[in-house]
């Protein structure tokens, strides 16, 4: 099976940047979800990020900015934002790294400041885990959600690689990146099972 479909050949795992999580996943995730990158196709692909993964109904892409590594107040990166006239959205991604203490409440605290209808602030990790107390500022509890990549962004890759059949070579990328995603996450192929 292997060698007749060739998917063990893998880009990211020939360059050993499967989990490295600024410069792989951090990186093309951006390049994805940011409607000004190199793939030409506008907010495509934030449009099913936002449905795939943040599950929100009512976001307007009009106006929409999105960031990577932001820096807030406390000289912290926020791995993604995602705004827009009414939303601040606040993700951080977790591969291999810990959470430094207080991260997840110096992000949510950020997101308050930027004065916007609706604030969220999400934790993504390999299998959705919860952040870990060290993130929380003295034990306070904060809204967040988990959101993981052997499922969240699993499908979300998955979709676009549904609406890229004519971008060869945007789904092509994206193929190899799903197959990373299968990797790192422990899922076998489907004939395997």
């Amino acid at each position: 099976l292997k060698k007749h479909r060739g998917d063990k050949f893998n880009i990211f795992s020939i360059l050993k940047m499967e989990r490295l999580e600024v410069n792989t996943h951090s990186a093309f995730i951006y390049e994805l979800i940011n409607p000004k990158r190199t793939h030409y196709q506008d907010d495509k692909y934030l449009k099913f990020f936002i449905d795939e993964v943040l599950k929100i109904e009512d976001f307007n892409l009009k106006n929409v900015k999105v960031g990577r590594q932001t820096l807030t107040d406390a000289k912290r990166k926020i791995d993604f934002t995602i705004e827009n006239d009414d939303y601040y959205i606040a993700i951080e991604m977790k591969i291999d790294a810990r959470d430094q203490e207080n991260q997840l409440s110096d992000y949510f605290a950020y997101t308050k400041k930027q004065n916007k209808k609706f604030t969220k602030t999400y934790y993504l990790t390999l299998d959705g885990k919860n952040a870990s107390e060290k993130s929380f500022k003295n034990g306070e509890i904060i809204d967040y959600e988990n959101i993981s990549f052997d499922f969240h962004i699993l499908n979300f890759i998955e979709k676009s690689i549904e609406k890229s059949a004519n971008l060869s070579i945007i789904r092509e990328s994206l193929i190899q990146y799903k197959n990373l995603i299968l990797n790192i996450t422990n899922q076998t192929t489907h004939e395997i099972q």
